[in-house]
């Protein structure tokens, strides 16, 4: 009986847990980390600042480096967090909480590699951007 409820108890943790294998966040959590947010990060391969407001219709507009950008953000059902800018340029990233306040932005190479692109430092409610 002892052993039953265990799993029991286990099963149903890991099954409500945002995070998925590799660390990344479920769809459901990363939608609900940005939606209607303003992240600011910077960014780790190249050296860059980024602040970006994520609306609630799926809208972005942002600044990187002071450079105003603009376009449209969507999370894929395994949780990759997917931006299309105005000017054309797009990627998917997986969204990985570091677990101190700050999340990471993170590419998946196809032999599995994880590459942090891009590190949130903070997350503010409501539209931010000047």
């Amino acid at each position: 009986m002892k052993k039953t409820i265990a799993i029991s108890i286990t099963s149903f943790i890991f099954m409500a847990s945002p995070v998925f294998a590799g660390g990344f966040m479920s769809a459901d959590a990363v939608k609900a980390l940005i939606s209607d947010k303003t992240t600011y990060g910077k960014g780790l391969k190249k050296d860059f600042t980024v602040v970006t407001y994520f609306a609630a219709d799926g809208t972005m507009d942002g600044t990187r480096d002071g450079n105003r950008r603009k376009g449209k953000w969507t999370v894929k059902n395994n949780g990759k967090q997917c931006v299309e800018f105005d000017d054309g340029k797009n990627n998917c990233r997986y969204i990985k909480d570091n677990g101190d306040g700050t999340y990471s932005k993170v590419k998946v190479k196809g032999n599995g590699k994880e590459i942090p692109t891009v590190l949130w430092e903070s997350i503010k409610d409501g539209n931010t951007v000047k």
